[in-house]
């Protein structure tokens, strides 16, 4: 009944996980091919249904070979096992560059040293995508090495994916050499939403940053975007921008002073930060002498 998937109604199936196979074996219907992945998907404890998503792995169509690769669940250790090499033949040579990039993305939850050559090589593919998950598992698998190649790769042009995994990776590393890069472009950019979507970037930057002062140039640029949104915005920036971003690079500075008490510019850091914020928003800090 509607082959075609061209009704609009309420479907209720009351299909077993065998008919669900036989739906996947027997089924040209691309839709009919992907309920029944997704089905499966939700049975991982039954083999047949981790069968079912194997086969699904080398399917026909490399939109259904993506989804398959997305319902992968590598926190169950015998699918983890059983599907790597599979994986790992995907990433390699399917022609379809999505399909590579989503084989690569779970390789990197495996963390192997031996996957290092396959993603380095991976990170200069054409695809943006490609390069961009290969960046990200690499990240995984060897921050020192994800970060280097992220810096080099900074200085080139990049899209989507990759432009995010190469400034995520720099971000994550605390590069001190990177914050003309990342403070200096935050502090160009004009205000407005993608200013204010920057700021967890930065603070996750912030946050892994050594440098007291580079860290109290990034802190001044927030508080002066901060301060130059309009009063009738201010109800809904300042929690945000005072509550998380700041107060949280007050704790964890907090923190880095506490174990290093004979630094004296890491002590000032914290009792500048401090200072920037409002009365309610100290409370729980203790004055660093």
């Amino acid at each position: 009944m509607d082959g075609d998937k061209v009704m609009l109604w309420t479907k209720k199936d009351n299909k077993t996980l065998d008919n669900y196979i036989h739906q996947y074996k027997y089924a040209g219907n691309y839709v009919d091919r992907r309920e029944a992945i997704d089905f499966a998907s939700t049975k991982l404890n039954d083999p047949t249904a981790v069968a079912l998503l194997k086969t699904a792995l080398n399917d026909k169509y490399e939109g259904l070979r993506n989804f398959a690769i997305s319902k992968v669940d590598l926190k169950k250790e015998a699918i983890k096992n059983s599907f790597e090499s599979t994986l790992l033949d995907l990433a390699k040579k399917d022609k379809y560059a999505t399909v590579r990039a989503a084989a690569i993305e779970k390789l990197g939850d495996y963390k192997k040293s031996e996957y290092l050559e396959l993603f380095k090589n991976a990170v200069n593919d054409s695809s943006y995508t490609v390069a961009g998950n290969a960046l990200m598992a690499l990240g995984k698998t060897d921050a020192a090495v994800a970060s280097a190649i992220a810096k080099q790769m900074s200085e080139k042009p990049a899209k989507g994916i990759l432009k995010e995994a190469v400034l995520n990776e720099i971000v994550k590393s605390g590069d001190e050499s990177m914050a003309d890069k990342i403070i200096g472009e935050f502090a160009k950019m004009p205000l407005g939403q993608a200013k204010f979507q920057f700021l967890n970037t930065l603070s996750t930057y912030l946050i892994a940053v050594k440098n007291p002062e580079k860290v109290k140039w990034g802190v001044e640029e927030i508080v002066k975007f901060r301060d130059g949104i309009p009063e009738n915005f201010r109800n809904q920036t300042d929690p945000f921008i005072n509550g998380m971003v700041l107060k949280g690079l007050l704790s964890k500075k907090s923190k880095e002073a506490s174990e290093n008490t004979g630094n004296a510019t890491l002590q000032e850091l914290v009792n500048y930060i401090k200072s920037v914020l409002p009365e309610a928003d100290k409370k729980g800090f203790a004055p660093i002498p």
